[in-house]
Parts: C-alpha cells; sequence; structure tokens
C-alpha cells in the first residue's frame, strides 16, 4: 500500500515488484526485496515497444555532464517525483529540451541499483528523431 511523504508525494518502497521485468519483459532476477544494495535493473516506465535504433543514458551520467542543466530541467519536467515514479510524457519533455531534439521518442524508464555505492539510478532508453 502506498504511503505519503509529508508534501503528498507517493511513497511505494517495492513499487511493482511482482511484475519487475527486464527491457524484454522477462522477470528479473534480484528484486528490490532479496537485494536491496544489488538489484536488477527493472522497467519503471514504458511508453513504446523496443525499437531496433534505441539507445540509452544513464541519469548519474548526465548529472556529470551538464549539472545546471539537470537541476533546472529536472525541476521543470519532473518536479517533486524525480525519478522514483515518472510519468513518461515528462520523461519525454524533459529528454527532448536536455537533448535539443523535439522528435525523440523515449522508449523506457528502468531502475537499477549502482553496485558501486549501493543507491538506485536511472536509465533512460530513446530513439533519437533522426533515428524515427
Amino acid at each position: 500500500m502506498a504511503r505519503r511523504f509529508r508534501n503528498g508525494a507517493r511513497f511505494e518502497p517495492f513499487r511493482g515488484e511482482a511484475r519487475a521485468v527486464d527491457l524484454d519483459g522477462n522477470p528479473v532476477e534480484h528484486t528490490k526485496r532479496d537485494r536491496p544494495y544489488s538489484y536488477s535493473a527493472f522497467v519503471t516506465g514504458r511508453s513504446a515497444p523496443n525499437h531496433p535504433k534505441m539507445t540509452a543514458v544513464y541519469v548519474d551520467r548526465m548529472w556529470s555532464w551538464d549539472r545546471s542543466k539537470m537541476e533546472r530541467l529536472t525541476k521543470q519536467h519532473l518536479s517533486d517525483t524525480r525519478w522514483q515514479h515518472p510519468r513518461m510524457s515528462a520523461v519525454q519533455a524533459f529528454m527532448r529540451a536536455y537533448m535539443d531534439d523535439s522528435k525523440l521518442q523515449v522508449i523506457a524508464v528502468m531502475e537499477w541499483c549502482n553496485a558501486a555505492t549501493g543507491f538506485p539510478t536511472w536509465s533512460i532508453h530513446y530513439v533519437s528523431g533522426e533515428d524515427l
């Protein structure tokens, strides 16, 4: 059952675990409940099927590329939810602004555990506008 933070944002610690799947739709091997600091990557949102020219970018890498741009666009498009519970339309708007590609299509967002730190991070799988 979902709980709420003081600001009203929903908190669901094991959201979707019963149906946690990888990018190809296969059940993940290690869930957040099994291995909270080394779980397998799982899809948290999908807006289209896999595409042959799909590529991915890691959110933590995007922070290292341009921190001020990430702060501005994250606040603008993702507000309080950040990456935990993204609306795919918001992620697409964010990615289009970040990559400066008005035709970019986000395919999926995946959460995974950074084995070096034990913290969650996310990858965004997308197709650039020129590859559509």
